[in-house]
């Protein structure tokens, strides 16, 4: 896959900046504050309709302006050539369009474009809490398998009906309709067990993927490794209805405590990944650089994963990655970026010169783009 153009018009820091791109290494240069990782962000909204810096689509608008727009010309290896349009704000809220074609739901855009960001809070993804795990779970299955994102969210939209059930019921101090939790705890059972299915076929497949990322960061003394854990057994080789039935026994035994409770207290939503070197549990055991070469790892593994699963090469994201590297990893990813089978990758940095010794600018499958500082706009 391959963004050929891109143009921001009242996007942040941009308020109207065209790029056109090369086919390799894309080095996005200048002073912090004049937009680098803002061309990167406007990548990932393209692809996954969200951005990777907030949950607030509103704070992406130019200030003083009313809606922001992205558009990107996009050449795949499959799918051919095609535009994406994104609109934020005005009466649309948020709308994408493909050859002026809007799809049925922003999710079933997800997977049109592979992509895989590596920024500096990735260091969440093995020393944050379960969530962030499960995040990185969502995106990676969700770009290679879109059905797995609309099972997503109807497991969501199921559970927050059960646990408001079991809140009001804890809070008015009324006995349940037996009918009316049977038929949410049904609803959670069956998007539930779809999505535990996936996360265990998609993470025995993906072991592969991350001893080979390990490695290329020349990290080779600890093995890592990871398990899927959760109140109810799951495994790769059982079936999706082995998981539902699983589910439902395992809420069958905790009935009372879910009243109690006045919440859903088994399911997807509170599972967890445990990511270990060797024979101890990264989160808790290890020193900063393992944590942040294990996120680096992870990211490069997803990569790999999406490479495979997608048969397209993701767009690779790196934003201000180097500051958190040390100088041998850094040379060793860089080498990476510019080798064969990679594809396109676009990395933002202050200065050209830290990146100029490592890549060949002077030929055409790398450009470095300076980003400058844009003068404020009237509203």
């Amino acid at each position: 896959m391959r963004c050929l153009r891109l143009s921001l018009h009242h996007f942040r820091a941009h308020h109207a900046t065209a790029f056109e791109f090369a086919p390799g290494l894309n080095l996005l240069y200048g002073p912090n504050g004049a937009g680098k990782t803002n061309v990167l962000e406007a990548l990932h909204y393209l692809a996954l309709t969200r951005s990777f810096v907030t949950s607030q689509d509103a704070v992406a608008i130019e200030v003083g302006q009313q809606q922001a727009e992205v558009q990107g010309d996009f050449e795949g290896e499959r799918r051919g050539a095609f535009g994406v349009r994104m609109l934020l704000g005005g009466e649309t809220g948020k709308a994408v369009a493909v050859n002026g074609v809007a799809p049925p739901s922003l999710s079933e855009h997800v997977g049109r474009i592979p992509l895989v960001v590596l920024a500096p809070q990735d260091a969440v993804l093995t020393a944050g809490g379960p969530e962030e795990r499960r995040r990185f779970l969502n995106n990676l299955i969700g770009q290679a398998r879109p059905r797995y994102l609309d099972d997503l969210l109807r497991y969501n939209r199921a559970l927050r009906q059960r646990s408001e059930l079991l809140l009001s019921g804890k809070i008015r101090r009324f006995n349940l309709s037996g009918d009316l939790l049977e038929a949410w705890t049904e609803e959670v059972v069956t998007f539930g067990a779809r999505v535990a299915h996936a996360r265990a076929l998609a993470l025995e497949g993906f072991r592969t993927y991350l001893d080979e990322a390990h490695a290329r960061l020349g990290a080779r003394l600890e093995a890592p490794s990871f398990s899927y854990e959760s109140p109810v057994p799951i495994h790769p080789e059982m079936s999706v209805d082995d998981v539902a039935g699983a589910l439902r026994t395992r809420f069958a035994e905790i009935g009372a405590k879910e009243r109690e409770a006045g919440r859903t207290l088994v399911g997807p939503h509170r599972d967890e990944v445990t990511f270990r070197l060797g024979s101890f549990e990264v989160r808790r055991y290890a020193s900063q650089g393992q944590h942040r070469t294990f996120g680096v790892a992870l990211r490069l593994a997803q990569f790999f994963y999406l490479k495979v699963l997608t048969e397209e090469t993701p767009l690779l994201l790196l934003d201000d990655l180097f500051a958190s590297l040390d100088a041998a990893r850094t040379r060793l990813l860089l080498a990476f970026l510019t080798s064969d089978g990679v594809g396109q990758s676009f990395v933002t940095h202050p200065d050209r010169e830290d990146v100029e010794g490592h890549v060949d600018f002077k030929t055409d499958t790398h450009r470095a783009i300076e980003i400058k500082m844009q003068p404020p706009t009237e509203a």
